[in-house]
């Protein structure tokens, strides 16, 4: 299947040159040729102006292409930066997570030993007591 290629260019300018040889035709039948040679001369003047606005447009789209393609690139960097920053806070909770769990730990085995002290203590004061 064969692809066709298309490009965006204004109709008013198309419709223009197809009134022209609608009337160019017209002339032919006629046999008028000097009707026919101004219409030729129009015709050529309108195709060139429709080549000068796609030459135009062309140029301008090639640069929006350009500065879209810089702006993409530019974001893509922003995302990456931001993507290694969250790397990098993700690992540091992490982090403060062990110490966290670390710290409960401590925490846990002071009050378990806090609670021996405090048996001993009364076992020590009970023994104390009887003497």
């Amino acid at each position: 299947m064969a692809s066709e290629e298309f490009e965006v260019i204004p109709l008013a300018p198309v419709r223009r040159l197809e009134k022209e040889f609608a009337e160019l035709r017209r002339q032919i039948k006629t046999n008028d040729e000097s009707a026919v040679f101004t219409q030729v001369v129009d015709i050529l003047k309108t195709n060139q102006q429709i080549v000068d606005t796609m030459a135009n447009r062309q140029s301008e789209l090639i640069m929006k292409i350009d500065t879209t393609h810089q702006k993409l690139d530019k974001l893509c960097n922003t995302l990456d930066e931001l993507v290694d920053a969250l790397v990098a806070a993700a690992e540091e909770e992490v982090h403060k997570e062990e110490k966290s769990d670390k710290l409960d730990q401590i925490v846990d085995q002071n009050s378990a030993l806090i609670n021996s002290l405090n048996v001993l203590s009364k076992e020590l004061g009970k023994m104390g007591e009887r003497k």
